[in-house]
């Protein structure tokens, strides 16, 4: 299958917003570290969160990246060299290639912030990694201090620092998208788009074009999402007996229909989750999401 789930323990912060659900796994060759930034933060209205995978092994790591609708900075550090780049909305999972001996520092924005990143319309850039230095100068000198940053706390402090001098924190996203993306969240994913459009006040054609402009994607296509992070979230944790009342719970007409959500997102099923959260736990991993 090809949804991996961390088995570490959040920290406390996390689990005070929803958590959208990083492609996050261990093994013996790989290390991942992971941090949410609240909104009081001065740049918690932009970031969402950050992780550090780390491949300790001699093969490039192919390490997949689930949708979420979150565009994300990547930072691949070798010990020789460093890359940044700004990836895209993806709307189906997608593979991070990890050289060996390296790691790839990543942080997630949220929603609807992208464009204090890259300019609108970011729907133009989805899909793909867009090298940083196409939207920021100085990349270079960040790029060189990360790869000599002693830890995974001290590459977030570096990147603050350097969205923060070039006055992110003052960026403002726009009312009407953020409103929409926390209204798509507070409802788990399960409400049409002529029920948003009408909720926040404006046409359908009108949020449409907005929200692929500011968000990357449509608002449908979000709502789906959201909608699959929550029921991931939950058949992984909690492997309930019955896959057709997850279906029902979490806004699905049957487990069919689940389970076509399922593949053209992540190419696995729901049973496929419940599976690896089960053998998870027979493990000894008690972790959670």
């Amino acid at each position: 299958m090809s949804l991996f789930i961390s088995n570490r323990q959040y920290v406390v912060e996390a689990q005070e917003e929803r958590a959208y659900i990083p492609s996050l796994y261990e093994s013996a060759a790989v290390r991942v570290q992971h941090r949410m930034f609240r909104r009081e933060h001065e740049l918690g209205h932009i970031l969402l969160d950050s992780f550090e995978v780390q491949n300790h092994g001699t093969e490039p790591l192919a390490y997949p990246l689930p949708p979420d609708g979150c565009t994300m900075l990547v930072f691949l550090l070798g010990r020789t060299e460093a890359q940044g780049y700004f990836r895209g909305i993806a709307a189906t999972v997608e593979d991070l290639t990890i050289p060996p001996h390296s790691a790839a520092f990543c942080l997630r924005l949220r929603p609807g912030s992208a464009t204090a990143i890259a300019p609108a319309p970011v729907s133009d850039i989805a899909d793909r990694l867009t090298p940083l230095d196409t939207f920021f100068r100085g990349v270079t000198e960040l790029l060189t201090q990360l790869r000599h940053g002693e830890s995974f706390h001290e590459r977030n402090v570096l990147v603050q620092r350097y969205l923060t001098a070039r006055d992110l924190g003052s960026f403002v996203p726009m009312a009407l998208v953020s409103r929409c993306v926390e209204e798509i969240e507070a409802q788990q994913g399960n409400l049409r788009i002529q029920e948003l459009a009408r909720t926040v006040g404006c046409s359908e054609r009108y949020l449409n074009r907005v929200f692929q402009s500011h968000a990357g994607l449509s608002p449908k296509l979000f709502c789906e999402l959201v909608q699959l992070q929550f029921c991931i979230k939950y058949i992984a944790n909690e492997q309930p007996k019955s896959l057709l009342d997850a279906a029902v719970d979490y806004g699905y007409f049957d487990q069919a229909h689940m389970n076509r959500a399922f593949r053209k997102f992540l190419n696995c099923t729901a049973r496929d989750v419940r599976q690896y959260g089960r053998k998870r736990n027979t493990a000894g991993d008690h972790g959670s999401l």
